[in-house]
């Protein structure tokens, strides 16, 4: 039986109990009991076990030990599902792709850890996709470059773009309408950052999982290239698309072909959710 099934079946225990109280308990004070029952029987249990062992230094090891248990029942089922998100996100993946595919064995491999191999394909698949969602992409490059967006109260603008990173303070604060109109004033001195980023990345991150067959890429040809030349070479091969995260560039330059970042009302829409929040 599965982790997550043995879990599901005492979750059944404690909703039978909920019922069999006639809901004078609910199922959130039942698992609450359940829980906290079997901390402190551990905890006595354990107290026998140390008993020889110094006052202090035994409390310590104690609540310690008991959040390790807790820990490696976590973990028991966060390996059991990443193996099986793993596996669905390697389809999805290998459905994107065209030239080559990526081996389940290889994520798999690349990491120490389950979990962080789950993780991978996660940002293997957001890597991949991230033109169908440009507002999402939208929010990460703010979020990179360390710039806040407010909305405003002004009937004359929306949005108020102020740039917190040190290197960008000397471009204060923005006001507009629009994703496009933001786009179009910052892409000029944001471009140059996004192709060093980029590189440097690529650079520095030798141990990326590689598609079968392998692409290859040149990365002194790479460097000698910026902007539209350097997206479309980076674009070229299916591995660095997969492994890296294109849509700085991708926004930077082609902001102007996004419908949605020139949609007032999609804008509005978007005022209505943020408020006074950082988006």
């Amino acid at each position: 039986m599965s982790e997550l099934k043995e879990i599901e079946e005492w979750y059944d225990v404690a909703e039978q109990l909920t019922k069999d109280s006639q809901d004078y308990f609910n199922t959130d004070v039942m698992v609450r009991y359940i829980y906290s029952y079997y901390n402190w029987s551990l905890s006595s249990l354990l107290e026998k076990e140390y008993a020889e062992t110094d006052n202090e230094s035994a409390n310590d090891k104690i609540m310690n030990l008991i959040l390790l248990a807790s820990a490696k029942t976590c973990k028991k089922l966060s390996e059991e599902l990443s193996l099986k998100y793993i596996h669905s996100n390697v389809e999805a993946i290998n459905h994107i792709l065209t030239k080559t595919q990526l081996s389940e064995h290889a994520v798999i491999a690349n990491n120490d850890d389950i979990v962080q191999s789950f993780y991978d394909t996660e940002s293997m698949l957001r890597n991949l996709t991230f033109e169908k969602r440009p507002i999402e992409a939208f929010q990460r490059l703010l979020q990179i470059y360390n710039i806040e967006l407010k909305t405003k109260n002004s009937l004359n603008h929306i949005f108020e773009f102020t740039f917190k990173d040190k290197e960008l303070k000397k471009h204060g604060t923005y006001e507009c309408n629009t994703i496009f109109e933001f786009l179009d004033y910052c892409s000029p001195f944001l471009l140059d950052r996004a192709n060093k980023e980029v590189l440097s990345d690529i650079k520095y991150s030798p141990n990326v999982i590689k598609t079968r067959p392998y692409e290859t890429f040149d990365y002194n040809i790479a460097k000698k290239l910026k902007n539209h030349e350097l997206y479309q070479y980076l674009y070229r091969f299916e591995y660095i698309r997969m492994n890296f995260l294109l849509e700085d560039l991708y926004l930077l330059l082609y902001y102007d072909k996004i419908d949605e970042f020139k949609n007032k009302a999609l804008m509005e829409q978007l005022k209505n959710v943020l408020g006074q929040s950082r988006l």
